[in-house]
């Protein structure tokens, strides 16, 4: 088009052999020339097809084996979700896997957002650009090591009756209407019947491992429902409908339907998909069987107090996937690119006292690791190129069998992303969260903060309207106090009364009175087993006035049968005093979210130069109580410090998140690790003035005020 405008309308710069025509013409000629090539487009997309047809997938009614990668599109920041991509499909692949999680759209009851980083349309916009086939995992339980499997947190709490979770049962399934009546059309533009690039969509996840199809008439009649319901907004025959179950007949006869209702698939780790395949072979129609492994793991999740970074072998990793191609089977590497949980987005797994959150990295050990660079496997090889030179290999075969150019692989990877290492930051700023909790309350919403109640009981973080943070619980000192008091004679702290609770913190537990800590160590839910003494500080024979109890949220449950996982006082949960219920009280329940609004209100003073005055609560181990700090950094225009990705070094400090210019990077942890320091993408920089925020929840391990920063994590 270009070279036919400089043709007519530079007529002096051709061969004289080429007619100067009126403008008119020309103008007519373009646009005819514009509409045919736009017709041509549109065509060529609405012309696209795939298929299941004798054991295989079909693109263009050409055979295809399915060559996917996981990427979830909300923990990845929109500047990135390109350069992301292009490494997955560098690497040889032609399809990507994400999830929709629920609460990342609708995180109060009825406020849907599909903007910025939450915009699912453009992401799988960006997806077709790059030639990549999509399968989208549409939950409505997703798991992903994200909070709640996905969930929002407005359904424990807030429902009246409570909802029974992934069955079909009324109050749930309202849920889900209301969601999916606005998920699914912001969908549909994107299949591949109407131009996109969307060829699958996954109803649930791995429910064999919760529901069971075979033997409740309600779990049965629930994936019945999600799959009409995908008929109903999608258009029948409009996509292929498929589960992930585990990669064995146990599984799959408790999460799947029989027969051509959906595509049964299976997932399993580096290993023989022999097993899988003659599984899936029970549930699938006849002909509509292509092997496939929906989630093959290429590292795997990490813990909080994990011993080290989860790390598998590259060259097993690599082998099997051999394998499955070899024998004509398709993949999903589970992750292609794992990213980040940003915020208060991991979740944990477990149940009751058995405990784990996840960290917030999401690294995975994947072939393109969290900062985009490639991974390593626990053997030290490259993962990424062992598993490309797989693909690479099995690519020539498929192109000499005809499969479609979109489908094919340049293997040429985008540079990396600019990448610095940043002078050490000192905080001059600090504000103690206990001065500060009425300017960080949430102003503006139906309840009113803090709440104020009486009971045994204070409420729970969602019946108060609150999805993750912390609260802080405060009430009168309890009248029963023990009369077995005794001085320490080091710390000349008189030592009396126990609390505690009748099962366990939800999820971790500090305690002041008065303002001034408590108990020596926080209560933390995997570890708690009794209850520990109060130190009323200093010795000064005062008569204590007020309790103070801040739970922190670590995480819902992501997955399992005891998914149900209030936080903060909840499920007839109660404070023990001295071994006992503690009885009647009047509560204050402060509601403390951290978020950016919050953080704007808060009260700045400032701080020592070093942070060595041990009579201020910057550093003083007796009287620190969880304090923020704050920092500036110039970056770009006049200063000699660009804009880029870097990750910042927790080293010195014991545990709380940090925030860069209103974004929570997530939490660290830096005294249970084996997580050590936080990714930024240049995203969360301005050029110019940028604010950093720390919340320490705990005294530091090093008495400067500083924070380092690192390429690598």
């Amino acid at each position: 088009m270009v070279l036919l405008y400089q043709l007519f309308s530079s007529p002096t710069k051709i061969s004289t052999k080429i007619p100067k025509f009126p403008n008119i013409i020309l103008i007519h000629v373009m646009l005819l020339l514009t509409l045919l090539v736009a017709a041509t487009a549109v065509a060529r997309a609405t012309d696209q097809t795939f298929a299941i047809e004798n054991n295989t997938f079909l693109l263009n009614g050409k055979s295809i084996q399915v060559m996917s990668g996981s990427i979830h599109y909300s923990r990845v920041k929109p500047s990135l979700w390109r350069d992301r991509l292009q490494r997955l499909k560098a690497m040889g692949l032609n399809a990507v896997q994400t999830y929709v999680m629920w609460n990342f759209h609708e995180a109060n009851p009825g406020e849907f957002d599909f903007t910025g980083d939450r915009d699912l349309s453009q992401f799988l916009q960006i997806c077709a650009e790059e030639d990549l086939l999509v399968l989208l995992r549409l939950g409505p339980y997703s798991c992903g090591e994200w909070e709640f499997g996905g969930f929002p947190a407005f359904m424990i709490g807030q429902q009246d009756p409570p909802v029974q979770l992934r069955t079909y049962e009324a109050g749930y399934i309202a849920l889900v209407d209301r969601w999916w009546a606005e998920l699914l059309p912001v969908v549909k533009p994107h299949l591949m019947t109407n131009g996109g690039n969307v060829v699958m969509v996954q109803v649930e996840n791995e429910y064999g491992s919760y529901g069971d199809v075979s033997k409740n008439p309600n779990d049965l009649k629930y994936m019945h429902h999600l799959v009409d319901l995908v008929h109903m907004h999608l258009g029948n025959n409009s996509v292929q409908i498929y589960t992930t179950d585990g990669g064995n007949t146990g599984y799959m006869s408790r999460g799947t339907l029989n027969g051509s209702i959906v595509y049964t698939v299976g997932d399993h780790g580096p290993s023989s998909d022999t097993s899988n395949c003659e599984a899936m072979k029970q549930y699938n129609a006849v002909g509509k069987n292509p092997c496939m492994d929906s989630e093959y793991y290429t590292g795997w999740l990490t813990h909080w107090g994990d011993s080290s970074l989860a790390n598998t072998s590259s060259k097993l990793v690599a082998q099997w996937i051999d394998d499955i191609l070899t024998n004509n089977g398709s993949f999903n590497l589970y992750m292609g690119h794992g990213g980040t949980s940003f915020g208060f987005w991991s979740g944990s797994n477990g149940g009751g006292s058995s405990f784990s959150p996840d960290i917030t990295s999401y690294d995975y050990d994947s072939p393109v690791s969290e900062g985009g660079e490639h991974g390593y496997g626990s053997d030290a090889k490259d993962k990424f190129v062992a598993i490309q030179n797989v693909l690479r290999r099995h690519q020539a075969h498929q192109q000499a069998e005809g499969a479609p150019l979109s489908c094919l692989s340049s293997f040429i990877e985008p540079p990396l992303p600019p990448r610095y290492v940043y002078p050490d930051l000192m905080f001059t700023m600090q504000a103690v969260l206990l001065e500060n909790l009425v300017s960080l309350q949430p102003l503006g919403g139906v309840i009113k903060y803090p709440a104020k109640t009486t009971g045994d009981q204070p409420p729970s973080m969602e019946s108060i309207g609150q999805n993750y943070g912390f609260l802080l619980y405060e009430t009168d000192y309890p009248s029963n106090q023990t009369t077995n008091q005794t001085t320490n004679q080091t710390t000349n702290q008189m030592t009396m009364d126990t609390i505690g609770f009748t099962t366990f913190p939800r999820d971790r537990a500090h305690v002041f009175v008065d303002d001034v800590v408590a108990i020596s160590t926080p209560m933390y839910r995997p570890t708690y087993n009794k209850s520990v003494p109060v130190s009323i500080g200093g010795g000064s024979g005062s008569k204590p006035k007020k309790l103070q109890v801040l739970m922190e949220n670590l995480g819902r449950l992501n997955y399992g049968a005891g998914m149900y996982d209030p936080k903060g006082f909840a499920n007839g949960e109660t404070l023990l005093w001295n071994d006992r219920p503690i009885g009647m009280q009047e509560w204050t329940t402060w509601s403390l979210p951290m978020e950016t609004k919050q953080l704007e209100r808060l009260s700045w003073k400032k701080t020592t130069t070093k942070g060595d005055d041990a009579s201020s609560s910057s550093s003083s181990s007796s009287s620190f109580t969880p304090t923020f700090y704050r920092a500036e950094m110039v970056l770009g225009g006049d200063s000699d410090l660009k804009v880029g990705d870097t990750y910042v070094v927790c080293k010195g400090w014991t545990k709380g998140s940090i925030f860069i210019n209103g974004n929570n990077l997530g939490r660290y942890w830096e005294s249970l690790g084996p997580q050590r320091a936080l990714y930024i993408p240049a995203e969360f920089w301005l050029v110019g003035s940028n604010e950093i925020i720390l919340l320490e929840l705990e005294k530091r391990k090093s008495l400067s005020l500083s924070l380092s920063f690192s390429t690598t994590f």
